[in-house]
């Protein structure tokens, strides 16, 4: 039997192998119930996989929405501050964006 790279491909070539050799039915069986078996495995391993990915990509927005917020935070600081100072005091728009 030649290697494969995925059980399930394996199992299914095993299962048409049995199945042309006229094999009890008992083993072919066996072998759907390993199918099923791993089938399950791999769904639950992408289900957690998939888990993780959304818990990671929800971290980011999270940390990017901080980062964000705290930089208007800053620029509001800076405002108020130029604010407090007179109204003809201060950058120009141009270097406020900078700031």
């Amino acid at each position: 039997m030649r290697e494969y790279r995925d059980p399930l491909d394996a199992a299914h070539a095993r299962i048409a192998q049995l199945e042309q050799a006229d094999a009890p039915e008992a083993e072919i069986a066996k072998l759907r119930a390993e199918v099923r078996s791993l089938r399950s495995t791999v769904s639950r391993e992408r289900s957690q996989r998939n888990v993780w990915m959304v818990a990671a990509l929800l971290t980011m927005c999270m940390v990017a929405g901080y980062l964000v917020r705290n930089e208007m935070e800053r620029r509001a600081q800076v405002q108020r501050a130029w604010e407090k100072l007179g109204t003809n005091v201060g950058p120009s728009r141009a270097q406020a964006g900078r700031l």
